[in-house]
């Protein structure tokens, strides 16, 4: 082989290494790229449904809070029927004496 040879031929070696550390570098930041986004991705769902769960406690909550109302209006509004009923009761026996 002559020295032109070895030369031409070390030189498309040295091309091809480079072209080869060039290419994984590219990969290499691409992995890093897709990573970065999956973990914000992650995080982005973590944090939704960190906020879902609060929704969903607050609804059950406002649903206690709902149901002790209704309860106590009705507790009201029986305690002001007897009441009335109560009233009447000693009007008339008012009226009658």
């Amino acid at each position: 082989m002559s020295l032109f040879d070895k030369l031409v031929s070390s030189g498309a070696s040295g091309a091809l290494l480079g072209e080869s550390t060039a290419l994984a570098n590219q990969s290499r930041a691409q992995e890093v790229l897709q990573m970065t986004q999956t973990m914000r991705q992650s995080m982005l769902n973590s944090a939704m449904q960190h906020q879902m769960q609060m929704l969903s406690a607050q609804a059950k909550n406002d649903q206690a809070l709902t149901n002790e109302m209704q309860h106590l209006a009705s507790d009201m509004q029986s305690n002001a029927q007897a009441n009335m009923k109560s009233s009447l009761q000693k009007l008339s026996q008012s009226a009658a004496a």
